[in-house]
């Protein structure tokens, strides 16, 4: 499953015209019920398009701010007490809030009260369906399905996730799925 999905990064990367070196642990050694892998599979492939498309930058631009021109992401499945954690983190642009809000502007919100909003609260609005701060849909992103389907599955199975960013640095996602989720 690892060798999956670095795979699926680099199509994506390639149609992208990115570089990107996925390191991933976990997903061979730890066996989930079959209901909680396909959940965690869906998520992991969500999770993975976005880091290419949004996080990674083009190699000229990670050149230019001093970063080698392959990106990196890390990605990891945990088998805990009483949950599973999967953690996906790049080393590519952070959020950009800014365009978190022009979008939000864009699909209504009001641009004096989100002015008033903390980062994390602005975070939200990508679980939003429709919401994308892709200016154009392609085959790998820009409809805004992807991260709503993670919040779908997230409440589904009762778990939660936790975002962490900084700008021109990283994202790190962390998902926790409960081992007994009540549906």
């Amino acid at each position: 499953m690892n060798a999956f999905y670095q795979q699926f990064a680099d199509n994506i990367a390639t149609r992208q015209q990115k570089q990107v070196q996925l390191k991933a642990s976990g997903f061979n050694s730890i066996q989930p019920p079959a209901d909680i892998a396909a959940v965690i599979k869906d998520i992991t492939i969500q999770l993975v398009r976005n880091a290419v498309v949004h996080g990674i930058e083009t190699p000229e631009v990670r050149e230019s701010r001093g970063k080698p021109v392959v990106g990196k992401i890390n990605l990891s499945l945990i088998e805990l007490s009483e949950s599973y954690k999967l953690m996906i983190e790049d080393d590519g642009n952070g959020l950009d809030f800014d365009a978190i809000r022009a979008r939000a502007v864009q699909m209504g919100y009001d641009a004096n009260d989100l002015a008033q909003w903390s980062e994390q609260r602005l975070t939200t609005l990508l679980f939003k369906s429709g919401f994308s701060t892709r200016e154009q849909a392609d085959d790998d992103a820009g409809r805004g399905v992807g991260m709503d389907i993670i919040q779908a599955h997230i409440d589904q199975m009762n778990g939660q996730i936790n975002v962490d960013s900084q700008a021109g640095k990283y994202t790190r996602m962390t998902v926790k799925i409960p081992k007994n989720p009540v549906q």
